[in-house]
Parts: structure tokens; C-alpha cells; sequence
């Protein structure tokens, strides 16, 4: 059951995007009851916070929570690695809340843009958009305050990559340790670089697993045949032989059977 929508935006020097924003959606009829606005402390905070709060009073019964990353800009590595990690783990919290979420990626510099859109491919986020206007009227809007007609914003909806099914598999299935319960879990006791190399190795270790289970799949008909064989020459040197003839089981593994016995093997 889905609790609430919510309107994930980062805010970056222009808060006339939020609007945009704003505008494109509602144009394209999608409904929201909350936004959260991530935001950096940058130099003219105050006045920023001012002229967002003037566009948000121009959709009443709109909520609105603000979420500081604490960080003046994203200068540094580290600086990128801080916000990534904010955005990821509130998305997931969401997400596993129940809520439905719509990003925004129009606003912040294009580091924030490309961070935010890779936490919403790992927390699973399905309706990811970019908006676009015209210069022209972009301009204006910043001398006049005059609104962009809805009309002419652009509403790009991006593809969804599911990443988080690869999350979801590895915490169900490839967790050995069981350190992670779920997705939400993962996502908050590890940091940036260890969940990449996690999800890195997992990926890496799925894609050696289907080569080797298309090679043994490959090679069924020749042990099949192999199988034949030696049944063949086994009755063969048997046939003069006073002994009860054995029997033979002609099976070849199955790749699953065989992967678990190479596994057990390799731990001992």
C-alpha cells in the first residue's frame, strides 16, 4: 500500500528549476502531496530559501521538508561522496516506507544531478525526470519573475535500470554472513566505496556463474555421449563373463548439483 508521493528535488543555485519542476509534473498530471528539497549551504542560503518558499506558496496543500546535507558545495570527493550517501539512504528509507517517489534531477550542479540519479537506480525509484526550457524564457522568468508557460517545459522522463534487484538478490541469496536484513540495511552500514566494491564483486561473480553454467550446459551432449560409450564397451567386456550383468546409471549432473559440490569443495 502506497502511503504518501513524494517529489524528491535538490536544490541547486536556480531555484526557478523547482518551479519548473513543479509546473512539468503537474502538466503531465502527476500527483505529489510532499516534496523534499535537498540543499547545500551555499553562500546565499537565506535569500534561496526565501524565493523557494515563495514558489511553494503557489501550490497550497503542498508539504515540504527540507533536507540539509550540511555541505557549502561539492568541491571535493569527499564533499560527493557525503551527499551521495544523504540522498541514497533517505531514498531507500522512503522506498521501504511504502511511498511512492518521483526525483527530479533538473536542479544542482551536474555532479549532483548524476549522483541522484544513480541512488535512484539503486534505491529502485521508477519515475526519474529532467526539465527543460527554453533560454529565452528562462531568462526572462529571472528578469520579469514572469512564469515559464507549462506548455513549453520539456518533461523528460529517464529509463529505469534496475539495480536494486541486484540489491535485492544480493542480500537475499549471496549474503553469506547475513549481515544485511534488507536493502535499507546495506545501504546504511556501508559507505560509498564499500557498497560499490559489493555490488562490483556480486556483479562480477553473477556473470562468471551464467559463463560457466552455459560452458557446463554446452558440454551435456558429449557427456551424454560419453556416458553411452562406456556403457557400451563396459557391456562389451562383460558379455562372456559369468557375473550378473550391472546395472548403469545414466545421468549427468545437473549444473546445480554440480556448482554446490564445486562450492563445498573449494571451502574445504
Amino acid at each position: 500500500m502506497i502511503n504518501t508521493t513524494i517529489l524528491f528535488f535538490s536544490l541547486g543555485g536556480s531555484p526557478g528549476v523547482l518551479q519548473t519542476t513543479l509546473d512539468g509534473l503537474l502538466d503531465k498530471q502527476y500527483e505529489f502531496q510532499k516534496i523534499i528539497i535537498v540543499s547545500n549551504n551555499f553562500p546565499d542560503g537565506k535569500k534561496q530559501i526565501e524565493d523557494i518558499e515563495k514558489i511553494l506558496a503557489k501550490y497550497p496543500g503542498l508539504q515540504h521538508e527540507w533536507l540539509p546535507t550540511g555541505l557549502s558545495d561539492l568541491f571535493t570527493e569527499e564533499d560527493n561522496r557525503l551527499y551521495f550517501e544523504i540522498v541514497l539512504e533517505r531514498l531507500v528509507q522512503e522506498k521501504a516506507a511504502g511511498n511512492d517517489i518521483i526525483v527530479s534531477i533538473a536542479g544542482g550542479r551536474k555532479t549532483m544531478s548524476a549522483l541522484l540519479l544513480v541512488a535512484s537506480y539503486i534505491a529502485g525509484i521508477k519515475k526519474v525526470f529532467h526539465f527543460l526550457a527554453p533560454d529565452d524564457l528562462i531568462n526572462q522568468q529571472k528578469i520579469t519573475g514572469e512564469d515559464i508557460p507549462k506548455g513549453a517545459i520539456s518533461v523528460i522522463k529517464l529509463p529505469h535500470l534496475q539495480i536494486d534487484r541486484l540489491l535485492d538478490y544480493l542480500v537475499q541469496y549471496a549474503d553469506e554472513e547475513k549481515r544485511f536484513d534488507s536493502v535499507l540495511s546495506l545501504v546504511q552500514q556501508l559507505k560509498t566505496e564499500e557498497l560499490f566494491n559489493t555490488v562490483n564483486q556480486y556483479f562480477t561473480e553473477r556473470v562468471a556463474l551464467a559463463k560457466l553454467k552455459e560452458a557446463y550446459r554446452s558440454r551435456v551432449p558429449l557427456l551424454q555421449r560419453m556416458i553411452t560409450a562406456t556403457e557400451t564397451i563396459l557391456q562389451h567386456l562383460l558379455q562372456d563373463k559369468l557375473m550378473i550383468k550391472p546395472d548403469f546409471e545414466k545421468r549427468v549432473k545437473t549444473f546445480e548439483s554440480f556448482y554446490k559440490k564445486k562450492r563445498d569443495f573449494e571451502k574445504d
